[in-house]
C-alpha cells in the first residue's frame, strides 16, 4: 500500500457519505417531501444542490478507488532491470504472499523474473522460514519478511546499477 495522507480514508468516506446522504434527501423530497422544512435554497437552488452533492459522491468514491487500488507512476533515475535473481519464497494459503506477488507485479519491469519457491514443500525451508513468509530474496540476500515495503522496495531498485 502506498505512503498516504493522514485521515485520507475518512476524507474520502466522509465525502462519499455526504454526497449520498444529500442525494437520498433530494430525492426523498421530491417523491414525497421530509418532515422538515430545509432551508430556501435546498428548493431555489437545487439543481446546484443536487450537483454539489453528486459531486462530492463521485470524488469520494475517486479517492476510496485510489486509497484501495495500488498504483504506481513511480521510475527511478535509470531505466531497465536490476539484479540478477528474485526468489519468493511462500506457501499455499498466504495472503501476506498474495499482496508479495501484486507489489511485485508492479515493479517487473526493473526486476528479474520472480521465483516461487512454495516453503512447504521443503521440510528445511519450512523450518527456517516457519511463519515468516513471504520472504523476498534479492541476489542471495534476504530483503524483506512478512510484508514487501514498496518504499524500500523502490529505493533498492533506485539504489542499484542496471543489469545488462
Amino acid at each position: 500500500m502506498q505512503n498516504q495522507p493522514p485521515g485520507a480514508a475518512a476524507v474520502a468516506s466522509a465525502m462519499m457519505f455526504f454526497g449520498i446522504g444529500g442525494l437520498l434527501l433530494l430525492g426523498i423530497e421530491q417523491i414525497g417531501g421530509l418532515p422538515w422544512d430545509m432551508p430556501r435554497f435546498w428548493y431555489t437552488r437545487g439543481l446546484i444542490v443536487g450537483g454539489l452533492f453528486a459531486i462530492a459522491t463521485v470524488c469520494g468514491a475517486m479517492m476510496q478507488w485510489r486509497l484501495n487500488h495500488p498504483h504506481t507512476d513511480w521510475v527511478p533515475r535509470e531505466l531497465g532491470p536490476r539484479f540478477e535473481s528474485l526468489v519468493l519464497y511462500t506457501r499455499e494459503t498466504c495472503p501476506l504472499c498474495e499482496e508479495a506477488r501484486e507489489v511485485l507485479s508492479r515493479y517487473r519491469q526493473f526486476l528479474p523474473p520472480v521465483v516461487e519457491v512454495d516453503i512447504d514443500k521443503d521440510p528445511q525451508l519450512k523450518e527456517q522460514f516457519t511463519t515468516c513468509v513471504p520472504v523476498v530474496e534479492i541476489d542471495g540476500r534476504v530483503r524483506f519478511r512478512g510484508r514487501v515495503s514498496e518504499s524500500l522496495l523502490r529505493r533498492l531498485i533506485d539504489g542499484a546499477p542496471v543489469h545488462e
